[in-house]
């Protein structure tokens, strides 16, 4: 990285500044290939550092034999666990790290001049409980939550883009570009520019993800209007309300408990007809 790379960039008064700072063991360090800032971002005052690892140079330390599932389909999912898996995963790791064996020869020997000699045995040991520790951790991993690697991730779409914000962000883009072509100046009209466009386009943006809701009612509503149901039906799977929480009746705040209520309150019980005598 050049000394005069920075990464972020006051829109106030054009100074440029190095905010990123970066910790890594000596290890992962090893398998860093290469370092740059993204600069073609134009909708933030901040460019995001990109790190390339060479993952092909990371030695695995546990066995093979980390899973009895198929690793296509039972990999670890590094995101937030809830109080259940969390749960889970010590109670595993309690129940499996405990049956790993230490042996009383790492502890048994004092003598400096013998452990020299043996000094292979304890490496060799040390490694391979090493070992089964990283197996039994990645196990309760993997067991508390596995992933649906079925299911494909796609980007978020923003409500509304091609209607009120696309237009803005080819201006923004084109300035931006135009700004890099141009050596990144600090003041001038192409800087000038470039900062109004993305601004505008960053309003734009802000704009929609704020209105998103009733910019898909619209939406919803030309279609309908059109006759266009294809657009109609794809907006309207995509509003995913979720279930109202209903609201407390005479101290029942529960769905069911308040449909039972008014059941039982609105319920029409026949009357007893008394036999008139001859």
């Amino acid at each position: 990285v050049d000394s005069d790379t920075y990464t972020f960039q006051c829109e106030m008064t054009g100074r440029l500044r190095w905010i990123d700072h970066c910790l890594t063991t000596t290890a992962a360090w090893n398998t860093i290939s290469d370092i740059r800032v993204d600069n073609d971002v134009y909708w933030s005052d901040h460019f995001p550092l990109l790190i390339k690892l060479n993952v092909k140079s990371v030695i695995a330390k546990s066995s093979q034999n980390v899973c009895n599932l198929d690793k296509n389909k039972c990999k670890i999912l590094w995101n937030n666990r809830d109080l259940e898996q969390i749960n889970k995963y010590g109670q595993y790791c309690y129940e499996h790290l405990k049956c790993i064996d230490f042996s009383s020869k790492c502890v048994s020997c004092d003598d400096n001049v013998m452990c020299v000699h043996v000094d292979s045995y304890y490496k060799t040991t040390i490694n391979a409980m090493y070992d089964q520790v990283v197996d039994v951790l990645q196990s309760a991993a993997i067991s508390c939550c596995i992933s649906q690697t079925n299911k494909k991730a796609s980007g978020r779409r923003v409500a509304g883009w091609n209607l009120h914000v696309r237009e803005s962000h080819q201006n923004a883009r084109m300035y931006f570009n135009w700004w890099t072509e141009c050596g990144r100046p600090n003041s001038g009209y192409i800087y000038d520019k470039m900062r109004i466009t993305r601004n505008y386009f960053k309003n734009k943006l802000k704009w929609c993800q704020r209105n998103e809701e009733n910019i898909k009612i619209n939406i919803l509503a030309i279609s309908r209007a059109k006759n266009n149901f294809k657009t109609f039906w794809k907006t309207t799977k995509s509003l995913n309300y979720r279930e109202a929480t209903p609201m407390c009746v005479n101290g029942v705040d529960n769905a069911k408990g308040i449909a039972e209520m008014f059941a039982q309150h609105f319920r029409v019980e026949p009357r007893t007809v008394q036999c008139v005598p001859p």
